[in-house]
């Protein structure tokens, strides 16, 4: 889409396709100008819910409040209005490292790729690199990160900072409310015993808006709005309250985030009660800050194949040495048994 398309058209783009998130262009140069996702348009709505009043016969809906809020506005005014969908293009030729220092960012969860020419920076897109590729390509290549992948989350330092938490009785408009006051893109649910029992997270955002039961989905506690979730859309893979422990170490971590396909795991404590948090963004930006690590792995695996080369080059010798030890063996049989024979 873009940036000077009606907000309203990109409501219907996003539900159309049935997507999350959705490049935003500038067609008069060409060049990349943001992202637009469900949770700044979510967010945008949940800052104006307060200043609308209905109408006699009129719901106070998402549909509703977003058609009155938005009849002059355009992409460009609510791109990042969520403060969590930052935009930071790389070009093709720029180094995994570099993605990951993007990824590592608070708010950047997808870097778009452009074409490499540089008289061509910031056109031409060509793909997305997203947190979720870049933790499968660590979890299915553990080995290159070294011993950092040995820490605990403890040790690490993550997963520390406490849990902002929905109880199961909050409403959906107060999960936006969160949504927009933190910048954080889910939250834990807890019981009235403060324990884990549910998830909300950015992946639902794209539902909110359906019209099947926009109407009265925003004062509905958040509990019933997922399972109407789970019910009219049967296809989502089941929901799981994936949690850790301070003990666990990172590569367990990183093992169970791609195994899951999930953004983060939620600490707890011996109750079940969310303690913290850890998310693609934490691990990715820890790795960062300890790349010295990864160099000490890549000269102990230099080593290892020097080494390993140094061993085949010695076993060549002896080799070469007992060929000629037994080669000489041979000519001194010959010449005695020909002695005998003489």
């Amino acid at each position: 889409m873009d940036k000077r398309d009606k907000a309203l058209d990109a409501l219907k783009f996003l539900r159309r396709h049935n997507i999350l998130c959705c490049p935003v262009m500038d067609r008069e140069t060409g060049a990349i100008a943001g992202l637009l996702d469900m949770n700044d348009l979510c967010c945008y709505v949940a800052s104006l819910y307060d200043d609308f009043t209905p109408g006699p016969g009129e719901v106070k809906s998402f549909d509703y409040l977003f058609e009155r809020s938005m009849r002059n506005k355009k992409v460009e005014d609510l791109m990042n209005f969520s403060g969590a969908n930052y935009c930071y293009p790389l070009r093709s030729n720029d180094t995994f490292r570099s993605v990951l220092e993007c990824l590592a960012k608070k708010g950047c969860h997808r870097v778009p790729m452009l074409m490499s020419i540089e008289k061509e920076k910031g056109k031409g897109l060509t793909r997305f690199v997203t947190q979720s590729q870049v933790v499968q390509f660590i979890a299915t290549n553990l080995q290159m990160f070294g011993s950092v992948l040995d820490k605990t989350v403890l040790q690490s330092g993550l997963g520390t900072g406490g849990a902002v938490s929905l109880k199961t009785s909050d409403t959906t408009i107060d999960a936006l409310r969160l949504l927009a006051k933190t910048h954080v893109t889910g939250f834990p649910i807890v019981d009235e015993h403060g324990k884990l029992v549910n998830v909300f997270s950015a992946r639902d955002l794209r539902y909110l808006a359906a019209t099947t039961y926009a109407d009265k989905v925003l004062t509905q506690p958040i509990e019933e709005f997922l399972d109407k979730v789970r019910t009219d859309y049967k296809y989502m893979a089941p929901r799981t309250v994936a949690i850790c422990g301070l003990m666990d170490t990172l590569r367990t971590v990183i093992t169970k985030m791609n195994g899951l396909r999930i953004h983060r795991l939620f600490v707890v404590s011996p109750k079940d009660e969310p303690i913290g948090v850890v998310t693609l963004t934490d691990v990715i930006a820890f790795l960062v800050s300890h790349d010295h690590l990864w160099d000490e792995h890549k000269m102990a695996v230099e080593n290892a194949q020097k080494a390993s080369k140094e061993f085949e080059k010695e076993l060549t010798r002896e080799h070469k040495q007992h060929a000629i030890e037994a080669k000489h063996l041979q000519k001194v049989v010959k010449e005695t048994l020909k002695e005998g024979d003489d």
